[in-house]
């Protein structure tokens, strides 16, 4: 990260100049600045425009490199619960620095309703593209819903339905990521996934955070949910 407040550039030919800033840590040069276009004269040097530099990456991606390095120092938080919060949690974070955007749920049937959350398996972008993590909860069930968000969007906020014991249905905001984290604003919901009666509602929100992992309490299902987060939104989005 550079510190420095000023850049000198000298030449000895005057002439209309583009200066930049180019990071080659990575397996292929990129520009990380803006592009400074600046004029050269006998007299001095006086500025003429300022233009944006190309996009060196996707609209709305990070700098994975950057977010890898956070996460392995374990610059994360982690929200309220939806559910239960109990003494011993799993912390689910991928692999490579990555992107909470959605959820695989198990649904079973449970006393009276055909169709409750009994497990769940988050889902992360990556710079390699979707990848899953571990399941936790119920690893078998009726069937499987898949819960992923549109491009540009990534789990903004869980709300669960609690009897006491565990969670036994969801609904997810979706969040769309933006230059520092996730624009609250920008947001669409799913339905409910399950259903069941007289539960408690709870909800786990990044506030604008950008959600890496999931944390909780599991055993047969799923007792409680919550997201991991960047702990400060300065991780800035390339493109």
């Amino acid at each position: 990260r550079m510190r420095a407040r000023r850049l000198n550039v000298n030449t000895p030919i005057n002439g209309t100049y583009k200066v930049s800033v180019e990071y080659r840590g990575g397996d292929k040069p990129r520009v990380v600045s803006n592009v400074l276009e600046i004029k050269v004269t006998d007299v001095g040097v006086a500025a003429v425009a300022q233009n944006p530099a190309k996009p060196i990456s996707k609209p709305g991606l990070p700098d994975w490199i950057e977010l890898a390095m956070r996460i392995g120092k374990g610059e994360y938080s982690t929200t309220g619960f939806a559910g239960h919060k109990r003494k011993e949690l799993f912390e689910d974070l991928g692999v490579k620095g990555d992107i909470l955007v959605g959820f695989e749920v198990i649904i079973t049937p449970f006393s009276e309703s055909n169709e409750t959350t009994c497990g769940i398996t988050p889902v992360f972008l990556t710079k390699d593209g979707e990848q899953k993590g571990e399941g936790h909860g119920a690893h078998k069930g009726n069937s499987v819903r898949r819960i992923v968000t549109k491009s540009g969007y990534a789990v903004g906020a869980v709300t669960g339905q609690f009897d006491g014991v565990a969670l036994r249905r969801i609904k997810v905001r979706f969040d769309r990521i933006c230059e520092f984290g996730l624009d609250t604003k920008d947001n669409y919901e799913t339905d409910w996934v399950g259903e069941y009666k007289d539960c408690k509602e709870s909800k786990a929100d990044t506030e604008g955070k950008l959600p890496v992992g999931i944390t909780g309490s599991s055993g047969l299902g799923v007792d409680g949910l919550g997201i991991l987060c960047l702990k400060n939104s300065d991780l800035k989005m390339l493109g």
